[in-house]
């Protein structure tokens, strides 16, 4: 099966190397047999919901980053500010189990001053170049309780920003 597929994609895009498409094949289909498994073991809900919820972090993480190289700040604090914004910082978001519109977050605990307050600027600054659009689909969001999530290790030169 492997080699028919190969020969029809070669012979839609002729330029595409056969080892690349061979790497795709493969990809493909072990992704498959994953769902297969999660489906038959029942973890394919459990996965999906966390797909959503990482999915909802990178996002935050994207909108974040874009808008601080957005703002007219000194390159060394640019760069010291943008080490420190990874996916482990970001904090964790559930969705209300009454009401789906609702996110509550969940501050994460062994953050510093200065790293809340610069997520804080960074989230308003984000929130103003929202559009009348942009801003009714934005989900409200209350804060809960602090995250259980432990603290990641300390990269050295990000001290400042852990609690």
């Amino acid at each position: 099966m492997t080699e028919a597929i190969l020969i029809y994609v070669k012979g839609q895009h002729q330029t595409v190397e056969e080892g690349v498409i061979r790497c795709g094949i493969e990809t493909y289909f072990n992704s498959v047999k994953q769902k297969e498994i999660m489906e038959l073991t029942g973890k394919k809900e459990e996965h999906n919901r966390k797909m959503v919820l990482y999915g909802r972090k990178h996002r935050k993480l994207i909108n974040r980053r874009r808008t601080l190289k957005e703002r007219k700040i000194d390159p060394k604090e640019e760069e010291r500010f943008m080490k420190a914004l990874e996916i482990e910082t970001m904090s964790s978001e559930d969705s209300d189990s009454e009401d789906d519109s609702i996110f509550v977050t969940r501050p994460l605990s062994w953050v510093s001053t200065e790293f809340k307050q610069l997520i804080q600027r960074l989230d308003r600054k984000y929130d103003r170049t929202l559009n009348a659009q942009g801003k009714r689909l934005k989900s409200k969001r209350t804060v809960g309780e602090p995250s259980d999530r432990p603290c990641p290790k300390k990269p050295k030169g990000l001290e400042w920003m852990f609690g």
